[in-house]
């Protein structure tokens, strides 16, 4: 943990000084800043998503400081040391807890998982619950799907679910969000329930398709030095 302000807040210390203009220079060196003359600002509004001109970003981290955790600088030339997995003690916890993975991807991984097999709810609890009792004490496996989804919601990257007529020929978004009915033949956007139910139940679409907004993705895409090159 650095030190960016003196005691009492009353301006920032030598050594933040030092290590913004350290960052300064390295970060002038990047191919991309030859180009433009502008990096990406990793203070703590921007978060590598914008790029800014050196004195602005120098000025962002003195007023707010750099983002969290942001130690190997991954977004402006630098490479996190590779990890043997299994160097040193070669116990099975230790195995788990050194390979390339963390809370986050294997949350990815399982929901993906979930996805193209069409696994139930009742089902993934089961199946993430044996793999949770089944792998060492203090592992990062997910205990639920309810605690998984919370996780990657953190993420930002929500997806919009749009009722759509049965043969995708019409939306109902926008304007035609309050409609029930498609307007050229006069068909119901939900499925009627015959079956008497104890508790109502949410009316269930014929269709829907789910509408996933592009620029928070590309952003985070552009954000990783390892992806960005490949976005041209």
């Amino acid at each position: 943990m650095y030190n960016r302000l003196l005691p009492g807040r009353k301006g920032l210390t030598v050594e933040f000084i030092q290590g913004v203009e350290t960052f300064i220079q390295v970060a002038s060196q990047l191919p991309s800043f030859q180009f433009d003359k502008m990096f990406r600002c990793p203070c703590l509004k921007h978060k590598n998503l914008a790029f800014l001109k050196p004195d602005d970003v120098k000025l962002d981290l003195y007023r707010r400081g750099f983002l969290p955790n942001y130690w190997i600088w991954t977004s402006h030339g630098e490479y996190e040391p590779h990890r043997d997995a299994h160097a040193g003690s070669s116990t099975a916890y230790e195995i788990f807890d050194e390979d390339a993975h963390s809370e986050l991807s294997i949350e990815v991984r399982m929901l993906s998982i979930k996805t193209e097999y069409n696994m139930s709810r009742d089902c993934f609890n089961d199946f993430i619950g044996l793999m949770k009792k089944t792998n060492p004490v203090g592992n990062l496996i997910p205990l639920d799907l309810y605690r998984t989804k919370k996780l990657v919601s953190k993420l930002g990257l929500n997806a919009t679910k749009i009722d759509c007529y049965i043969n995708g020929c019409m939306l109902y978004y926008k304007d035609d969000a309050t409609e029930v009915f498609y307007r050229t033949c006069n068909a119901p956007e939900f499925k009627s329930n015959s079956r008497k139910q104890r508790r109502p139940k949410k009316d269930a679409s014929y269709s829907c398709l789910f509408y996933l907004p592009i620029i928070s993705r590309l952003q985070r895409l552009y954000a990783s030095m390892s992806l960005a090159g490949h976005m041209r």
